[in-house]
């Protein structure tokens, strides 16, 4: 299967001169690649490139079927080099260091035992090499037939996929006296306990070991060493097994601490270490947790933990028959973000951490059923200046019935790892393609919106498939990365038939019409976020008839962050069974405490612009013409400050086109029958709402009226069969748009590079 994205050079194209993946989404094939620059913020100084690569089969989280993911990187004319996916540097009083420093009498010091940087072997740094080993030296990075590695510090790093995974062997350490309470490193490559790891040794006893998480990325682990200071003992890394992960990784060993007490815990981080209870560091603890102590590691019958920093919460005391809670001391809120690790059990309000404010939950986070600690990060912008308390909750007794946390912090960023960036988190979004001729300034996208999954089965004739609304790129830094902002590019002045505004001060729960209706809408809805660990959501119902048995339901959920829309009642949905389902995307609030929604609704589709620009949602619905109704909804409370502007939209087909800027007429064909209604200039002014509305003509369609479900500002062909854009390019002030045709009917078959269509 093909994950990776090659780079010839002409005239002679018969090699490659590099390659890179794979690498974030891999679940199938890598196809319809594109590369291009954006000024990073708008500086052309800072610009970097961005590669958009097609999936199939593969998408977002949710998605059956084809999807689009782009990757940040730097192009020098023949090799694409990949930004690292770690989390941005933030500043934390017990994050791992990457060079040895000194401080003033009385702190902590940090040194570096090995950093693995320069050109000499490990046996010229006193590593003691058997195996596959001997004569080895750190790798620059990532080795040939490998997937990228990333998370390492400087340019070098132990890497034993030297002849691939078949190689095996190990790497012990120069003896060193333990003066330090803690030892920190990097650790990624295959999870195999005691065959793929790194041992510290003390005679010949292995007293702590750590493995990778079959991944090439590297990522922070610490040991509290501090009942060994005073004692020798080496360090040994082990590759033992020539299966598939069978290599590992290993980078900046460190040691942390004062010689005569644990690293301090910070004023507002809870890091757990020490030897103390957790009364003694400020936490009430209930249950089986009344009296405990932060764990050193691996408790008594427990699979291996990893992932932690020193000492941390481990209520696996009694097995899994432990239960109880611990809350933390009373804290105020003063930065954008708290980043945690977490494991152990997957049971959202049994076994999981919660933030309380005022006594409610208004964020909560549970583990994976895994022994592993992995990074998790809660945006608390809205609740800076807050009292809060953290509530750590085993309250099962079942398999999986524990909980692990550590390293709970406070930063203006995100510690949680990115993972992979979707060009759009909806399920038809594919195939994206820029125009060429452009300015990098002026980049502009367009995809085909469908999905291989349904692609011929949807219910649409005489034509098949429809282009997404083309879409303006920039690069902009948003919580520390490099983030793509997509907004549509239109004419919607020449469009617009009508408008329509409203501000709420709240809309209780529930759902309520509003006098909105119609089958292609502009709506820009902007409302006040809301604390809630619960399913609360707000949003509009689309397309709904009076008993609300058809609907497209777009919305935010406040407690997961995420806006999502709802097809699952859109309209005719039963010819492929995962076309009915509900699809989600990331969205935070802005810095002002309010999320932006943009919403494009078209005769058969609808794309969601979330923010800035900075998640997109594209999903195609087929609803009968009878359901044109908007109704607002809010579930779980209230929802407050609350605007809403909506612009009418008629069809781009039946306007005729700007002599000298079109040589091919696109008609919009339409059997439907259908009554008019005139719509009079509205105003009305009431305590919670003033609404405005402009004089246009609606069509209310008959309800026995056959549905042709063309769009009326969506590019589609006459007829037939349409799929992915191919080598689009503006030519002065003509765009040209070419995408893949079946000429001879409404399927698959073996499509043609379709007809070039001027604008």
């Amino acid at each position: 299967m093909a994950v990776a994205v090659r780079f010839f050079s002409f005239p002679s194209a018969n090699t490659y001169t590099s390659e890179f993946g794979p690498m974030n989404a891999v679940g199938g094939v890598w196809e319809c690649p594109s590369i291009f620059p954006l000024a990073l913020d708008g500086n052309e100084a800072e610009t970097k490139w961005v590669a958009q690569i097609g999936l199939n089969p593969s998408g977002p989280p949710g998605v059956v079927g084809s999807g689009t993911q782009y990757i940040v990187g730097s192009f020098n004319g023949t090799a694409f080099t990949v930004d690292s996916n770690s989390p941005p540097p933030s500043p934390s009083p017990t994050s791992t260091s990457v060079s040895t420093s000194i401080t003033s009498e009385g702190a902590t010091w940090t040194v570096t035992f090995q950093d693995f940087e320069g050109t000499a072997d490990f046996a010229s740094r006193g590593w003691v090499a058997t195996g596959g080993l001997v004569g080895a030296a750190p790798a620059q990075g990532t080795l040939p037939g490998k997937q990228t590695v990333s998370g390492y510090a400087g340019t070098r790093l132990v890497n034993t996929f030297l002849n691939g995974d078949s190689t095996t062997g190990t790497l012990t350490s120069p003896s060193f006296t333990i003066t330090q309470p803690l030892i920190n490193f990097l650790i990624g490559g295959g999870n195999a306990p005691g065959q793929e790891c790194i041992n510290l040794k003390i005679g010949s006893q292995v007293v702590h070991t750590a493995t990778g998480h079959n991944e090439e990325r590297l990522l922070p682990q610490t040991w509290d060493v501090a009942e060994y200071m005073g004692k020798t003992a080496v360090l040994e890394v082990v590759d033992q097994q020539t299966g598939s992960w069978g290599h590992v990784l290993i980078d900046e060993i460190t040691f942390y601490g004062d010689a005569t007490t644990p690293a301090p815990r910070s004023d507002g981080v809870f890091d757990f270490n020490g030897n103390g209870t957790f009364a003694s560091l400020g936490w009430t603890a209930t249950g089986g947790l009344v009296g405990k102590s932060p764990a050193q590691g691996t408790l008594a019958g427990q699979q291996a933990v990893s992932g932690q920093r020193g000492n941390f919460v481990n209520t696996f005391y009694d097995g899994d028959a432990t239960t109880g809670t611990l809350v933390s001391p009373t804290f105020t809120i003063t930065k954008k973000w708290i980043n945690l690790l977490i494991g152990g059990g997957n049971a959202p309000g049994v076994q999981c951490i919660n933030l309380k404010v005022n006594g409610e939950v208004v964020r909560t986070a549970t583990g994976s059923d895994s022994e592993q600690l992995l990074p998790k990060s809660w945006d608390v912008t809205s609740l800076i200046g807050q009292s809060a308390a953290i509530e750590i909750v085993d309250l099962s007794t079942t398999g999986w019935g524990h909980i692990l946390v550590d390293e709970i912090s406070f930063s203006d960023v995100s510690d949680e790892p990115r993972g992979t960036n979707w060009m759009d988190w909806g399920p038809d979004y594919y195939a994206a393609a820029p125009f060429n001729g452009l300015p990098s300034a002026d980049r502009t996208d367009i995809a085909w919106m469908n999905n291989w999954q349904y692609a011929n089965n949807i219910p649409t004739s005489p034509w098949r498939s429809i282009s997404s609304i083309p879409r303006k790129l920039s690069l902009k830094t948003i919580n520390g990365w490099p983030t793509l902002i997509q907004q549509p590019v239109a004419d919607w002045a020449a469009l617009q038939t009508g408008t329509y505004s409203n501000v709420f001060n709240t809309v209780e729960e529930g759902s309520q019409p509003i006098p909105l209706s119609g089958k292609s809408l502009d709506i820009t809805m902007t409302f006040s976020d809301r604390n809630s660990a619960s399913s609360s959501q707000f949003g509009l119902l689309l397309r709904s008839t009076s008993d609300l048995a058809q609907q497209t339901r777009i919305g935010y959920d406040f407690g997961t962050k995420r806006m999502f829309v709802d097809r699952t009642k859109s309209g005719n949905v039963g010819f492929d069974g995962t076309f009915a389902n509900t699809y989600y995307a990331p969205l935070s609030p802005g810095s002002d405490g309010k999320i932006t929604m943009r919403i494009l609704l078209d005769s058969s589709s609808v794309e969601i612009f979330g923010g800035e620009g900075e998640v997109t949602l594209s999903a195609q619905i087929f609803p009968q013409d009878v359901g044109i109704d908007v109704r607002l909804f809010s579930s779980g409370g209230s929802t407050k400050e609350i605007t809403i502007d909506a612009k009418m939209l008629g069809s781009a087909f039946d306007t005729p086109p700007t002599t000298g800027t079109s040589s091919t007429s696109i008609s919009r064909i339409s059997s439907s029958q259908s009554t008019s209604t005139t719509l009079s200039t509205v105003v009305r002014t009431t305590e919670n709402t003033t609404v405005t509305s402009t004089t246009t003509t609606a069509t209310r369609p008959s309800a026995t009226a056959p549905v042709d479900f063309r769009p009326v500002f969506h590019f589609v062909p006459e007829q037939n069969w349409m799929n992915e854009p191919n080598g689009l390019i503006k030519i002065g002030s003509i765009w040209h748009l070419f995408f893949q045709h079946n000429p001879t009917g409404n399927f698959l078959g073996k499509p043609q590079l379709g007809p070039r269509h001027q604008y």
